[in-house]
């Protein structure tokens, strides 16, 4: 509306002014009246423009956000690796005999009644068994990592060697960071169960360490006719290879 009566008005002038010229018998300073007009509406034309110019500037607040996001992102890249997809890992630590190994963060302990998967050492310190629900309407009964330890000479002089009776399989050796452990895998079927066990040992400070990752699972025969499938063996055993695999002397 300001603008509009601003070229309203010297309009009205430069009329007046070219009535006023004839009557005198001059002319000629209509076009300067007309071009001063004009000028005046576009200089008030521009400050509109730069006004809303001004408005729509990005605020320092948005710039701030973007930079805390970042922080937050690189923070979270630190966190230990996944064992399974989705669920967070942390660290166990056993301060007596100097060892951690990382786990799926639902993970149950066990810390005892579980000699009969330690063949060699027979004395139980920790294990971890995997969720049921993981294994949830498959043939999967149980899953877990088995730790045992022992100082007794029958034990630290025979890690090397599968034990006597137990069924086991001589695998060769394997480093585990820095550490070399002997290998051994066993089968068993019982009852419509089977037990199928790889068990590792090594002597460390006079201390003999055996390692076992169990997977015990029952025949489909057992079941009611599609009720459950079989467990895929590939994954689970990779989920408790993983955690053996972080086993760590301090």
């Amino acid at each position: 509306m300001r603008s509009l009566v601003v070229r309203i008005v010297p309009g009205l002038i430069v009329v007046a002014g070219l009535l006023l010229l004839s009557a005198c018998g001059g002319g000629g300073s209509s076009s300067t009246t007309v071009t001063a007009g004009t000028s005046t509406s576009l200089a008030v034309s521009t400050t509109a423009e730069s006004s809303t110019s001004s408005t729509s500037a990005p605020s320092p607040t948005t710039t701030k956000r973007s930079t805390s996001s970042t922080t937050s992102s690189s923070t979270t890249s630190t966190t230990l690796p996944k064992i399974i997809p989705g669920v967070p890992t942390v660290s166990h630590t056993d301060t007596k005999y100097g060892f951690s190994f990382q786990r799926p963060k639902d993970t149950t302990f066990l810390f005892k009644g579980f000699e009969g998967y330690l063949p060699l050492t027979k004395t139980p310190l920790v294990a971890v068994m995997l969720p049921p629900a993981l294994f949830k309407k498959t043939n999967l009964v149980e899953a877990g990592v088995y730790v045992g330890v022992s100082s007794a000479p029958a034990a630290t002089a025979k890690w090397k060697v599968p034990v006597s009776g137990s069924g086991e399989v001589a695998k060769g050796t394997t480093a585990v960071n820095g550490v070399t452990f002997a290998i051994f895998t066993s089968s068993e079927g019982a009852a419509g169960s089977v037990y199928e066990e790889r068990t590792y040992r090594t002597v460390h400070k006079g201390v003999c360490f055996e390692i076992t990752e169990l997977l015990h699972s029952a025949q489909l025969g057992n079941y009611t006719p599609g009720s459950v499938v079989q467990f895929d063996k590939v994954k689970f055993g990779g989920y408790l290879e993983a955690i053996v695999d972080s086993f760590t002397f301090k």
